[in-house]
């Protein structure tokens, strides 16, 4: 009986849930490029929720979760923490500064390796770019960059401009 009312209930959800091997996650600030890969702004796509605020939930595709100190390998798919799309550390210690070097390596190489598979996708394209133009340094002079980095571990994606 659970089983069936679980299954029916996914079929009336279905339109609403995320296809398999994605997630709907909270992301509280896209960082919006150009074709180029030229950085536009970094918007917070936070709303106020009584004295909260509280991130859009995008569907993207499914956490990569690995844990343990070789967690720095594995990246989520056009979308992560700080540390990874920006190769900003939590803290000033040494120890953070490392880590989010290699978080922000691994994101970069499959970066590099989604536009060498697709090279015909002028998004990723714009992605690469974004990244061996060196534009992702802008994002740290943005106003929101502050308020971003507040946040303690901010997932971040892209979103490519006058594209929903």
């Amino acid at each position: 009986m659970i089983l069936q009312a679980l299954t029916s209930y996914y079929y009336r959800k279905e339109d609403e849930l995320p296809s398999e091997g994605f997630e709907q996650k909270e992301i509280p600030f896209l960082i919006i490029i150009n074709q180029d890969g030229e950085f536009i702004n970094l918007q917070d796509t936070r709303t106020p929720f009584g004295k909260r605020l509280i991130a859009r939930k995008f569907v993207v595709p499914k956490e990569n979760a690995l844990s343990g100190k070789n967690a720095w390998q594995a990246t989520n798919l056009l979308w992560d923490h700080y540390g990874y799309v920006l190769g900003c550390p939590k803290t000033d210690s040494s120890k953070d500064k490392e880590m989010a070097e290699k978080q922000h390596r691994t994101f970069i190489a499959q970066v590099q390796a989604l536009a060498d598979t697709f090279s015909e996708d002028l998004e990723l394209q714009a992605v690469r770019r974004f990244y061996t133009g060196e534009h992702y340094k802008k994002v740290f002079k943005h106003p929101s960059w502050q308020d971003c980095r507040k946040i303690n571990g901010c997932n971040l994606s892209f979103q490519i401009n006058g594209e929903n």
